[in-house]
């Protein structure tokens, strides 16, 4: 499994634990003890993207709608990569044959 890959299933688990948790609203908002998601890097970082929301007094809820946004974002951002890399294969490809 590489590294992203790793990520994006915690990423998946994190949100899954929300979901399992009901806490997907501002009134069902809960703790992270309560959810039983840990207050980490990748917590952090979701919720500084509106992944999750805090409600006050400790409690977060999963945002359905930045959620998607930043699974769509996450999914341009590999596709982006991706095309780069082939852009970059391509271009080598191309030189060798040029020096032949």
């Amino acid at each position: 499994m590489t590294v992203s890959s790793a990520v994006v299933a915690q990423q998946n688990r994190c949100v899954r634990k929300f979901r399992e948790a009901e806490a997907t609203s501002r009134e069902a908002a809960k703790t992270l003890e309560e959810i039983g998601v840990r207050d980490s890097r990748l917590f952090t970082r979701m919720a500084g993207r509106g992944v999750f929301v805090d409600a006050g007094a400790g409690k977060y809820y999963l945002d359905d709608e930045a959620w998607e946004m930043f699974r769509q974002r996450r999914r341009r951002l590999m596709l982006t990569l991706t095309l780069v890399a082939a852009a970059i294969l391509v271009s080598l490809q191309l030189w060798y044959w040029s020096k032949r």
